[in-house]
């Protein structure tokens, strides 16, 4: 069996192709698109085209017989994976507005990939989806009612599947050790936009990211949690508009806007250089609220789980973490442990889709609520 991943990005479509969903991807790489938006219903085939072929090229007898194609946002009526077919794009369409820069290239890549590949069963696995069970209280905004029907504002997180692998690894860990009940698990996905949720069971209950990639923790140049009146100030002190706003606070802030000049968040989590440690200050501080504020959502945690591109890089934080969680706990007796997921997005997204394949004939969705 083959299984193809497809990530659609703003610039470029990555993929990867696998024999097996749990072991390291056989080809993979990235298909730079073209630059014109309007353009990408053309380019969409050239790019699944050009990534079919890679994967010919290890095995040339063989092809994709799975394809698993990221949404980055799906709203409140994709709650699980689903497959590729007319309705579902139809109701991915009237949600382009919420995300215009990801959803149409979502919906031109699985429309080419049915073409290009039509003896494969494709399905979409929404980032989004997790997110889906999280309590109202937690989705508001102190906004008004017509306001937020208007426009759908709603906190809703990033990172939901790998969200989903930690507190599936943690909770895995959890019955093995013999303990009852679900798993509270702080799960913190070290990704270029970092973002920590507090999850119970299967269950998310609080997280850091909202309706846009700006709320939560500060990323590599993205300014995370703000005061909404700084915007205003720039807006009217500064005479900035949307659009230099917009390049400030998403381009050019966050950890690398403290230190002035590009980074990553593996170089400020384990570099030496002055400027980086005092961004490193800042972001451990600014985990440490949110890691509080996950732990008060659950009552009290048993296990933190690492997921991401940077897990590893973040073991020495959690370690950090931990003693200054524990000094606001009551002891159970129990010491938190520590996990790390070591999938990629794309074994995440395989695995995903895997298991809606065998379940999709047996599990109906639920009318969406759009």
């Amino acid at each position: 069996m083959g299984i193809l991943t497809l990530r659609p990005g703003l610039r470029a479509l990555r993929y990867a192709y696998f024999d097996r969903a749990n072991e390291p991807p056989r080809a993979s790489g990235t298909v730079v698109r073209p630059p014109a938006p309007d353009k990408l219903g053309d380019a969409a085939g050239a790019l699944v085209d050009q990534a079919v072929r890679a994967c010919r090229q290890e095995e040339p007898d063989n092809g994709p017989t799975l394809v698993a194609i990221r949404v980055a946002h799906g709203g409140p009526g994709f709650d699980r994976p689903v497959p590729v077919e007319s309705g579902v794009l139809h109701e991915l369409e009237t949600l382009t507005p919420h995300a215009p820069l990801h959803l149409p290239a979502a919906i031109r890549m699985a429309e080419a990939a049915k073409r290009r590949i039509p003896d494969a069963d494709c399905f979409f696995v929404f980032d989004t989806a997790f997110f889906c069970a999280l309590p109202h209280r937690e989705r508001l905004y102190g906004l008004d009612r017509e306001t937020r029907r208007e426009i759908g504002f709603e906190r809703m997180g990033r990172h939901g599947l790998f969200h989903a692998a930690a507190s599936d690894v943690a909770t895995r860990e959890l019955r093995c050790s013999g303990s009852p009940g679900p798993c509270r698990t702080l799960s913190i996905c070290l990704e270029p936009r970092p973002e920590l949720a507090a999850v119970l069971g299967d269950r998310p209950i609080m997280v850091t990211g909202g309706l846009t990639p700006l709320e939560g923790l500060p990323g590599e140049t993205t300014c995370g949690d703000l005061d909404p009146g700084v915007v205003l100030r720039m807006a009217f002190a500064l005479n900035m508009g949307p659009e230099q706003i917009d390049r400030v606070l998403t381009r050019e802030s966050g950890l690398s806007g403290l230190t002035g000049r590009r980074v990553n968040l593996d170089e400020v989590l384990a570099g030496t250089a002055e400027d980086v440690r005092a961004a490193r200050r800042l972001f451990e501080y600014r985990l440490l609220l949110a890691s509080g504020a996950g732990t008060a959502a659950l009552c009290g945690i048993d296990a933190i789980a690492l997921s991401g591109r940077y897990a590893g890089v973040g073991i020495p934080t959690v370690h950090w973490l931990i003693p200054r969680l524990m000094r606001g706990l009551q002891a159970n007796g129990r010491p938190i442990a520590v996990h790390v997921v070591d999938e990629t997005l794309d074994q995440i997204m395989a695995l995903t889709a895997l298991r809606a394949r065998a379940t999709v004939n047996t599990a109906p969705r639920p009318a969406p609520s759009l």
